[in-house]
């Protein structure tokens, strides 16, 4: 209910909430108060196996329907649905999306669908639908691509933010410690990395840490290397904070699929100047020479409105099947360039890591900076 100039929104994050939003319920706008749908504390077993019986049918039902949620929104004057879901409701409603593709589902053929695309333009055109809200530039412009000039006046571009992170510190006299966090390592280009590492650690005292579901075979090939550390990717966001981003001093995250990237964020927030490629929304967080270093791709999944190219792969597996095949020098040397410059010019780790702190704490990509955007968003929706 409002309360002097106060805004309810329900915030719809379904049973296993994006990390990005937890910084969002810790810090909303001025004036704004969010009710939510996730649970809280610990999961009974009855309700693990009724999330689980409902999965199974979202599963069916999702075979001729793009991602919807019927929401209970209570008091609440606005909904702001997360992770691609569009509400089913009469109030005034927002989605937010970090590419055209998740209001799909993240499912082959159904962008150039003329059937899902009529059921995305029927949602989007109700009234009650106050906006898209995408994660970044490069999303707006595949949304709208989707959508049509139409409705292109719906879409808005309001990037998550994280809060401050205590700040990773590096010595002059201190060894480079890289740092690689991705669940899904071909799609990140975790090989690529080792390889790059390969060239790297003749030439520095440096340590590398991976974070992810490494394949059997490159651990045993690299877990002879002392310098080298695989983890695997259980850690809680506190955990990755205290024991890795806090005591690691330069992030590698050559990527070839993410479409935004919210480990980058949170390397960011840390102070740690990070090295990848230019693949979609990558450049709008890591600006060249000013707060990291980017590689530009030698090998794209995407055409130049940030689409798939589903006329090159049938497949999703197809995909990880072809970045996982390839060993191009000329890309991995590019990567090992990179991570040598920085963990040789402390000058310039320096500057890069000032710029990533502000750019976080007080910049493009703050809390403040967001919280402005939305609160602007949701007063719109309640006029």
């Amino acid at each position: 209910m409002e309360d002097d100039g106060e805004i309810e929104v329900f915030l719809r994050l379904g049973h296993f909430p994006h990390g990005a939003y937890q910084d969002l319920l810790k810090f909303p706008p001025a004036k704004v108060r969010y009710t939510t749908d996730a649970p809280s504390g610990k999961q009974s077993t009855a309700s693990v196996r009724s999330h689980k019986i409902k999965l199974a049918a979202w599963e069916l039902v999702s075979r001729a329907v793009i991602p919807v949620a019927a929401v209970r929104p209570g008091d609440a004057q606005v909904v702001h649905s997360t992770n691609n879901f569009i509400p089913i409701t009469k109030k005034p409603w927002f989605v937010d999306t970090e590419h055209a593709w998740g209001l799909f589902g993240f499912k082959y053929g159904r962008v150039n669908s003329a059937y899902y695309r009529w059921q995305l333009k029927a949602l989007l055109s109700q009234d009650n639908c106050k906006g898209v809200l995408a994660w970044s530039d490069k999303a707006n412009h595949t949304v709208r691509k989707v959508v049509g000039e139409k409705l292109s006046q719906k879409v808005h571009t309001i990037r998550p933010a994280l809060a401050p992170r205590p700040e990773a510190k590096r010595k002059p006299r201190d060894n480079p410690k890289f740092l690689f966090v991705g669940k899904r390592f071909y799609e990140k280009g975790g090989h690529d990395l080792l390889r790059a590492y390969e060239k790297v650690r003749r030439k520095t005292d440096a340590t590398l840490t991976v974070i992810s579901d490494v394949p059997a075979p490159f651990v045993q090939k690299y877990s002879k290397f002392k310098d080298i550390r695989f983890e695997k990717p259980n850690y809680s966001h506190a955990q990755l904070s205290e024991k890795f981003y806090q005591k690691s001093n330069i992030f590698v995250f050559p990527t070839y699929v993410d479409t935004f990237g919210m480990v980058v964020l949170e390397a960011m927030a840390h102070g740690l100047p990070t090295i990848t490629t230019d693949c979609l929304a990558m450049p709008e967080l890591v600006e060249d020479g000013r707060n990291g270093l980017i590689q530009p791709l030698s090998f794209r999944i995407h055409d130049s409105d940030g689409f798939l190219l589903e006329h090159r792969f049938r497949t999703w597996d197809e995909v990880i099947s072809q970045i996982a095949s390839r060993n191009d020098e000329k890309f991995i040397d590019g990567i090992a360039d990179r991570m040598i410059c920085l963990a040789e010019e402390g000058k310039t780790w320096s500057g890069l890591s000032k710029n990533c702190l502000a750019d976080s704490r007080t910049g493009r990509l703050s809390i403040s900076r967001r919280n402005g955007l939305l609160h602007g968003a949701y007063s719109e929706a309640v006029r």
